[in-house]
């Protein structure tokens, strides 16, 4: 009996060392090509009420689409351009969240959004464009796929022009990945966790915005070394 239960409790920790593994990386997107009706109609409701005044360019941006009744948002870290080419850029951290389900409405119309913007400062920025390219850079198709009922997926993106005020952008790109309900002391867990709190700071009083502030630094940090640290164990 006791050998049995020896078997079941390793055969746990197994199974859990596979899904951190899994987790350590986000998966590619699907096409739209090949994309079923559902999927390509619930995609289409959600760029015309969550996207729909969304900027094209973006240094990072997590879109949230949870299972059942509670409603999806998006969060996005926004570079704007000065009036002048060589005047210094402005960012932003924008929300959008749907105040009801999008998938239960009957129509995109119907559904009431909440929006909000708050100023954030340029290292904290372009730190974050440098977090989402190098999570989104790893981006690969699991080896054992993860699959459930409930849960939430997550969407990231970033789109970084090749040219920014008449010069090449050494950090350009257009890249995009997604995961499915990440541990939260995984790599792709612990992304997911920065994007929440740049929704809490987009949506907090400007009384309460530094203290997410330091938030954010502190998690983007501890995702880093443990970037760091898988890039000098991996063969």
């Amino acid at each position: 009996m006791i050998a049995r239960f020896a078997v079941v409790i390793l055969a746990s920790q197994w199974i859990a060392c596979l899904c951190a593994s899994a987790q350590s990386h986000l998966e590619p997107e699907n096409g739209i090509l090949n994309a079923t009706d559902s999927t390509w109609n619930s995609s289409k409701r959600i760029r015309e009420v969550l996207l729909k005044e969304a900027t094209y360019y973006h240094l990072a941006r997590m879109v949230c689409l949870p299972s059942f009744d509670e409603p999806e948002w998006v969060v996005t870290v926004v570079r704007q351009d000065g009036e002048e080419l060589d005047a210094p850029h402005t960012y932003f951290v924008e929300y959008v969240g749907a105040e009801t389900k999008l998938f239960l409405a009957k129509g995109a119309q119907d559904v009431q959004v909440k929006r909000s913007r708050a100023p954030l400062d340029r290292s904290t920025a372009e730190s974050l464009n440098k977090t989402w390219r190098r999570m989104l850079r790893s981006t690969r198709y699991p080896k054992d796929p993860r699959l459930g009922a409930d849960g939430v997926n997550y969407h990231f993106s970033r789109f970084v022009p090749l040219i920014d005020r008449g010069r090449n952008d050494p950090l350009a790109g257009w890249e995009q990945g997604k995961i499915w309900t990440p541990d939260e002391d995984s790599l792709c867990g612990e992304l997911v966790a920065i994007g929440e709190e740049l929704k809490r700071y987009a949506v907090a009083l400007p009384a309460d915005r530094d203290r997410i502030h330091d938030r954010i630094r502190a998690k983007e940090h501890q995702l880093k070394a443990k970037l760091n640290r898988e890039s000098k164990t991996a063969p």
